[in-house]
């Protein structure tokens, strides 16, 4: 990973490479927080059950994706997780995952 490229980038290069705003459109997604390598988003309800989603660019410049929820006790649930994902295989596992669709 480049030192050079700093937190906002790769956040932007993430829901880029997931779609976009047209992603967000299609999945509810909203409230996107960029941490270090990672995206997170909170989606629309969905098949799976998954609310939360976080996306981190791992050390092997591959995703890793995290489909989570949050009880009333604030205890992360997890309901799958994904690693060394290639760029090209965000948006299919995304739904394979959650059951939205990603685009028209």
């Amino acid at each position: 990973m480049n030192s050079t490229v700093n937190s906002k980038e790769i956040g932007r290069e993430i829901l880029n490479q997931l779609g976009g705003n047209k992603f967000a459109v299609m999945t509810g997604a909203n409230n996107f927080v960029v941490d270090n390598y990672t995206l997170r988003f909170s989606i629309m309800r969905n098949a799976k059950g998954a609310k939360f989603v976080s996306v981190t660019l791992n050390s092997c410049d591959l995703y890793d994706l995290h489909f989570f929820n949050v009880n009333r006790k604030y205890e992360v649930i997890t309901i799958s997780k994904k690693y060394n994902v290639y760029a090209e295989d965000l948006r299919q596992i995304f739904e394979a995952e959650t059951g939205l669709y990603t685009r028209l």
